[in-house]
This record gives C-alpha cells, sequence and structure tokens, in this order.
C-alpha cells in the first residue's frame, strides 16, 4: 500500500508506523483520517487517543468502518457464509467487532473518552457490481484484511464450501440474474478535537 502511495502520490512523504503509537508530535496535524483501519487493531481506543494527540486543537478526525445490520450488506453474508462453512479453527487476530465502530453508541462513547466532540456519522450506500457471483469470495480474499486471513486461511475443501454457499446466497438474496448490485455499506465518523 505504501509504494503505491509513493507511486500515486510522488510529493507526499508516506511513513510507515503504529497507529496505537503515532511516531508524530504532539499537536503536529489539522487532520487524520483513517480509511477501514480501524477494524485491524487490537485497541481502537488506543488509537483514537494517538489521533488527538497528534491533532491541533480544532482538528478533525474521521474514520471509515463496514455498516452492519440492519442494513443489507454482502460482507455480512460472506462472514455468515463463513460462520456456516469454514473451518472453525481458523481463528482472526485480536480486534474489535466487525461492526462494532458503525454503532453511534460505541463510537460516540470511545470518540468522547478520547478527547473528541461534534461528533457525526454518514451512512454511505456503496455498491459492488459484477457480473460473475463467485468473484465476490476472490474480491474480499484478495483486497482486505481481516475477511483475507478469513478465507486464505481455510481448507482447500471448506474454501470450496464458502465459494459454493455464497454463489447461492448472492443468487437467493439478490436474484438469479447478473449483473448484481450488491450492497457494501459504510459508515464515516467524524469528529473534532478538543
Amino acid at each position: 500500500m505504501l509504494n503505491l502511495a509513493r507511486k500515486a502520490v510522488p510529493g507526499v512523504e508516506f511513513i510507515e508506523g503504529d497507529a496505537m503509537n503515532l511516531p508524530r508530535d504532539d499537536n503536529s496535524f489539522d487532520a487524520v483520517t483513517i480509511g477501514f483501519g480501524i477494524l485491524h487493531v487490537s485497541d481502537p481506543i488506543s488509537v483514537l487517543a494517538e489521533a488527538h494527540r497528534v491533532l491541533r486543537p480544532g482538528g478533525r478526525l474521521s474514520f471509515s468502518v463496514w455498516h452492519g445490520p440492519p442494513i443489507p450488506s454482502v460482507l455480512g453474508d460472506l462472514f455468515q457464509v463463513i460462520g456456516r462453512h469454514g473451518d472453525p479453527s481458523v481463528q482472526l487476530p485480536p480486534g474489535p467487532g466487525l461492526h462494532d465502530y458503525a454503532d453511534p453508541e460505541i463510537v460516540v462513547a470511545a470518540l468522547t473518552i478520547s478527547g473528541f466532540s461534534h461528533i457525526s456519522h454518514t451512512v454511505v450506500h456503496n455498491v459492488i457490481e459484477t457480473n460473475n457471483a463467485d468473484d465476490i469470495v476472490t474480491l474480499f480474499m484478495e483486497g482486505t484484511v481481516r475477511g483475507g486471513i478469513l478465507l486464505r486461511s481455510q481448507p482447500p475443501d471448506a474454501l470450496a464450501n464458502i465459494q459454493a454457499a455464497m454463489i447461492e446466497q448472492i443468487e437467493s438474496k439478490y436474484g438469479a440474474n447478473s449483473p448484481w448490485k450488491l450492497p457494501m455499506p459504510s459508515v464515516v465518523s467524524a469528529a473534532t478535537a478538543i
């Protein structure tokens, strides 16, 4: 990801670091963004506290996460299919629940104790369009962190069962004929550093 970023924006400095211990001074930034990253850390509160530490007073934080129920989501469908057909011995590294940080109550509490105010949430109705239902498992296996780990770690027979069940799930829930427009909603939360 860093190599791609450096090629795409050559005039910007990109640094690899620990989100729970940022290699930057206090009050260094006007804004901090976290694109779908809060789900991949063992201690999200530490990440939010570090974002607050490096922000100047009045600085803005925004982060995105995948939305959960009650809004339909192909990601939720996939995790249900993995739960039914995957190898239960395959475990993910520590982290929050898949949709915890889409819950406004959790987000407001976490941001408030981390020193933020003026908290907002915006639902974004993303859609994945495909002509091949089997593409969805490959997309998540190659293009996501936690879902990718879970899928790549499956024994071949379990992965084949997941793929078959996911095709069946898509066809029964979203229609038998392609192209499919599969919901993949997200939530963007924003707040101001006090």
